[in-house]
């Protein structure tokens, strides 16, 4: 029980760093197409949970790592590899938690 209260508990802010924070493991992984796609998940869950099915923070996400969130048979390399979604959907997470914590610069 108490564990569900300390995690409704924390600020969006705070979700999307631990998110954040999970890209180093990922990457030191290889990165591996299972723990790419369930990290898609769960960010897709936290952004839409948050903010809202077609919110610009979704759509941006989207956009940046695609519509379907299966690693398998992507490449890694390449504009739409893996490698790359995961650059870009780490830079849309970082957008968004800057503006969050009400940086003046994003």
């Amino acid at each position: 029980m108490m564990a569900t209260m300390t995690a409704t508990a924390t600020s969006p802010a705070e979700r999307i760093r631990r998110q954040l924070e999970r890209l180093a493991h990922i990457r030191g992984l290889g990165p591996v197409p299972d723990c790419y796609a369930r990290w898609i998940d769960q960010t897709r869950h936290l952004l839409l949970s948050t903010f809202g099915q077609g919110s610009p923070e979704a759509t941006e996400f989207f956009r940046a790592v695609g519509e379907k969130a299966s690693g398998f048979g992507l490449p890694l390399h390449g504009d739409w590899g893996i490698w790359a979604r995961l650059n870009r959907g780490e830079a849309v997470l970082r957008q968004i938690l800057a503006r969050l914590e009400g940086d003046p610069g994003s």
